[in-house]
Parts: C-alpha cells; structure tokens; sequence
C-alpha cells in the first residue's frame, strides 16, 4: 500500500501533464480529458489524504488542488496560443506534484517532513488559484459581458474560502479564522468590483488583485501566528508596492 502511496504524486503528475498535452492538440477532447482528470485526481487525493470523510480538515486538504484545476481550467477556455496552453498545463503539473509530495510526506513519511512546509506551499497554491480564478471571472465580464452581480457572489464565496483554508491549514483558532475569512471575502470582493471597471486586460486586473489577497493573507497569518513585526509589515508593504507598480506601468489600457 505504501508503494502505490508513494506513486501518487508521480502519477497526479503525469495525468496533469498528459492531459493537457491531449487538450492543446485537440481541444475537440477538451471535456473528456476535464472529466477524467476530475475523477483521478479525486480519486487520488481521497486516497493520499489519511483523514475521516468527515473530519474538515480532509475537505481543505482535498479541496485545495481540485480548485486549482477547476481554476486551471476555466483559465484554459481564454487561451489561444498553444504555448500559453502548454505552459499553463506546466505550471499545473508542477504545483500539483509538489502539494501531492508533500501531503504524503505529511500523512504517511513524518520523518521526512519539515515543519511548516504544507502551510506554505497552500499558500503559494491559494494565490495562484485566486490569480487564475480572478483572472477567468474578469474574463466573463469582459467577453461574455455578464452582470457584475452574477460574477460578484461567486468570486466572495471563492475568496473567502481560499482565506479560510490558508488560515485553517496555518492553525489559526476556527473562530478567529472564520471571522477574518468572512471580512477578508468581502474586502477582496469590493476590490474585485472596483477594478472591473478598469479599462485593463482580464489578466491585468487578476495580478492586481492577486497582490492584495496576497498582502491580506501575509498580515493575517503573521498577525495570528504573532510574528507581526515592523519590519515584516514594511517588507510585505514594500513587496506590494514594487509589484503593483510593475503591473500598473506595463499593463496596456484600453
């Protein structure tokens, strides 16, 4: 049994891989091999997962990458280039065999896990997801031309539980978490209605707000885990400026 755990990782990685390669040669194959992946990756991180169906922190660990490919996937259909194609399956791949890695270090190898590795690698998945998530809602207001209020509910519930599940993963007390999840959903959904009426491209105003989620979830875990000091805060604050400059003066407005 070992064995076969041991071969998930590897296996959740060739599927991604595999799949989208599929995909980007013919997008006729495009809701077979979705569906497909669905099911095997669930299938593989039910198995990978060593808690009770019943037990919540299962459904966060589960949820957690299965959101990635959903996001991964709506992010796909706004593709043309079969480069962007291939490079997003890439990075999918990339993510998910690393998270995978770890949650069997975790689970099944304590030995071999470092302290506070699964924390962060949820982070950097969470901020991904939310880039690719944001970027594809953008995406059906500009092209589709769907109401804001359709879009506006769906990325709150989205947000505020890529919030919670970080905070969750970090240990952060239940209550405190979802509070804060809940305050963090409605900030980052006021954001995500401000900068729909942004003359910018779809992906511009995702980088934008995937900044803010990231400074939110930085303060909010530091803050919790009471490692919030000046110099954290300045460094945070520094980081979000540069990187919200670099977007803003590269970014070309319509």
């Amino acid at each position: 049994m070992l064995i076969f755990l041991r071969s998930i990782p590897w296996m959740i990685g060739v599927a991604c891989a595999g799949g989208f390669f599929l995909v980007t040669r013919d997008v006729s194959l495009f809701v077979p091999v979705v569906l497909t992946l669905f099911v095997l990756l669930g299938f593989f991180y039910a198995r990978l997962i060593d808690l009770p169906r019943n037990d919540f922190g299962f459904w966060n660990f589960f949820l957690v990458p299965m959101v990635l490919l959903l996001a991964s996937v709506f992010f796909f259909i706004f593709l043309e280039e079969p480069r962007s194609m291939l490079l997003l399956g890439g990075v999918l791949t990339v993510l998910e065999l690393i998270y995978a890695e770890h949650l069997f270090a975790y689970f099944h190898q304590p030995s071999r896990y470092r302290v506070y590795t699964i924390e962060r690698i949820s982070l950097v998945l969470s901020v991904v997801t939310s880039f690719l998530m944001a970027s594809s809602l953008f995406g059906l207001l500009i092209l589709l031309q769907l109401p804001l209020w359709m879009i506006a509910p769906v990325f709150f519930l989205f947000s505020t539980f890529m919030v919670y599940g970080v905070l969750w993963v970090s240990k952060v007390d239940s209550a405190r978490s979802a509070t804060s999840s809940l305050l963090g959903g409605i900030v980052l959904t006021e954001v995500f209605i401000a900068l729909s009426f942004l003359p910018v491209a779809h992906t511009t105003g995702a980088g934008l707000l995937t900044v803010f989620l990231y400074f939110f979830l930085g303060m909010s875990r530091a803050d919790f885990m009471d490692r919030l000091t000046r110099q954290v805060f300045l460094r945070y604050l520094f980081f979000t400026f540069v990187v919200l400059a670099v977007i803003l003066l590269t970014a070309k407005w319509v």
